[in-house]
């Protein structure tokens, strides 16, 4: 979104960061480096990004981030949990973090890591599968 890359700007010249470069991607195309990125991280935004429909245009999209990731990148996804409580969206416009692990594991990446981040939301990390330890469930 046009605004947020503005207020990010804004921010990264009021911080004096000289590391900040903001995209603006599609939604199937972040437009990010190939190889480059050592994390990327996705907050409260993943329900604006997936479009249920078309399920292929989430895969592309995370196609283009896990290319985008060096050897041991990783992704990162925060969102609320599901049900009611708290700030955030409404309950059904809450994503369940099975839905987000599904989707994104379709797109060759692996989760490593899931953890609460009280008191509303959950955080999912993922990474590439030659890196990502083995699941047992």
């Amino acid at each position: 979104q046009t605004q947020m890359i503005e207020a990010i700007n804004r921010r990264v010249q009021q911080e004096g960061l000289v590391n900040v470069r903001t995209i603006l991607g599609t939604p199937t195309d972040p437009r990010l480096p190939a190889g480059e990125l050592d994390a990327v991280l996705i907050v409260d935004a993943y329900r604006e990004m997936d479009e249920p429909a078309r399920p292929q245009v989430m895969q592309d999209l995370l196609q283009r981030i896990s290319r985008a990731l060096k050897p041991a990148g990783r992704v990162g996804i925060v969102d609320f949990m599901p049900g009611d409580g708290g700030p955030g969206p409404a309950a059904e416009d809450r994503v369940k973090p099975e839905t987000i692990i599904t989707t994104v594991e379709a797109s060759g990446l692996r989760l490593q890591a899931r953890e609460a981040v009280p008191p509303f939301q959950y955080l999912l990390v993922f990474g590439k599968p030659a890196d990502a330890p083995k699941r047992s469930n």
